[in-house]
């Protein structure tokens, strides 16, 4: 029994022995009062839960674990099936069956399986995730940053669930308000972010491992940590309220329609916020990436230009720099091979070819590429097979053909080598004293 109740009854009983209200009265009152407290404790919420200060924080932090579980976990369940734990679990032990202990991979793998966990508020589940990741390797940043966020997450729940906030549907705004438990909660996010903060992000050790094909991993999302950490040191320099970031703006109005989704108009609000700010996103997000496609394509040309004049070493810097900004720049990674190749490092230059070969592996000129690179490293089988596929992609590539002539050639296959040539002078396009391996 909370200690409003106890004094609830301590006063009726003042007043029923003083007369002062009638007895059906304080019955109705106190019953009113317990129907409160039960639907609180449906949820597991109780009224010294949510609003007594002197809670500490593990306890804030499992009250909400609690409260996510009861109510986002069930009702993904709901939505999309018994099996979904089941999946997201299996996801989990694959990590550990798919991928050697303490390596890169499987900390990559936990903390991706961590974030699903997390998007579909399953907290717990995402912690556990992220703390398995911390102990497969201590000296990386993302596990700590990753806990941050489930922090700060949980610290957006509780003032949801107090009705801490308000929302504007005309300027897309989501203002909260935070208490003292979200302080609490703050304190612990900004811990771990610090703790982030003296380590290496798994991107920085060995950014290969981020990318899979066409896919790239997102471990840490720094523009919203940034927002983060940026509205936790306003909240403790006095500041009433934090404002969402735009990734939230889909995240706040979602789950507070599942904590109030009795209330019809409240919910036809949020739908509404959701449509706009989801209107919002891609279009902000449309501008991000027309920026850095822009900024990607200006530091190409530097690059060129830098070629141009016989600076390599700079002109690669410039095409590394274009890549950060595009990943899947075709022409920045070509180009960064043609002169890794001229300065001789063919591993690398291959690497850069690879690239190229897996973002467009319908160009002619990758493969042509790659074929010259595989003949200069001696590998004459491989570059054979290479050669070939940029021929059956484009026939009359008089380069492909005369360099499949030199492979042939050292392989002593004299009558394919001449054929071979004998196509090249044919295309007009190549002749062997003045051939240009590009």
């Amino acid at each position: 029994m909370s200690i409003c109740l106890r004094e609830l009854i301590i006063w009726c009983e003042r007043k029923m022995n003083a007369r002062k209200i009638p007895l059906g009265k304080i019955f109705v009152v106190i019953s009113i009062i317990a129907s409160c407290i039960q639907i609180l404790s449906y949820f597991n919420v109780h009224q010294n839960d949510l609003f007594d200060n002197r809670v500490s924080p593990s306890y804030i932090v499992n009250n909400n674990f609690e409260y996510s579980d009861k109510i986002f976990k069930n009702t993904y369940i709901n939505l999309l099936g018994n099996n979904l734990t089941g999946f997201l679990d299996e996801f989990e032990n694959n990590c550990s069956r798919d991928y050697p202990d303490l390596s890169l991979e499987r900390l990559r793998c936990l903390v991706l399986t961590g974030q699903l966990f997390s998007g579909m508020s399953m907290y717990r589940d995402a912690y556990r995730c992220f703390s398995k990741a911390k102990g497969v390797d201590s000296r990386i940043a993302d596990p700590y940053f990753s806990i941050g966020n489930i922090y700060y997450d949980l610290s957006l729940i509780d003032l949801l669930r107090k009705h801490n906030f308000d929302y504007d549907n005309d300027t897309l705004k989501f203002t909260l308000y935070p208490d003292d438990h979200t302080k609490e909660l703050f304190k612990l996010a900004e811990e771990a972010y610090s703790d982030g903060d003296k380590l290496k992000t798994l991107e920085e050790i060995d950014p290969a491992l981020l990318s899979m094909g066409n896919i790239t991993f997102v471990l840490t999302d720094w523009p919203l940590i940034s927002h983060r950490r940026k509205q936790i040191k306003e909240v403790f320099s006095g500041s009433r309220s934090i404002s969402a970031a735009y990734s939230e703006l889909i995240f706040l109005p979602l789950r507070a329609k599942y904590i109030y989704k009795s209330n019809d108009t409240f919910i036809r609000d949020m739908d509404l916020f959701q449509k706009n700010a989801s209107l919002k996103l891609k279009h902000a997000n449309m501008i991000a990436d027309g920026l850095q496609k822009q900024l990607a394509d200006i530091s190409f040309h530097k690059g060129n230009a830098l070629v141009a004049e016989g600076n390599y070493n700079e002109a690669l810097q410039r095409y590394d720099d274009a890549i950060y900004s595009d990943p899947y720049h075709f022409a920045a990674w070509t180009n960064k091979g043609n002169v890794l190749y001229a300065q001789g490092k063919y591993d690398e230059a291959l690497q850069a070819y690879n690239k190229a070969t897996d973002i467009d592996p319908n160009s002619d000129i990758a493969w042509l590429n790659k074929g010259s690179v595989f003949a200069a490293l001696g590998k004459n089988n491989e570059a054979l097979q290479t050669y070939g596929r940029c021929i059956s992609i484009n026939p009359k590539c008089a380069k492909a053909w005369y360099g499949k002539g030199l492979v042939l050639q050292m392989l002593g296959r004299t009558k394919e080598a001449d054929a071979a040539f004998a196509k090249a002078k044919e295309l007009e396009l190549a002749k062997e004293n003045d051939f240009d391996p590009y």
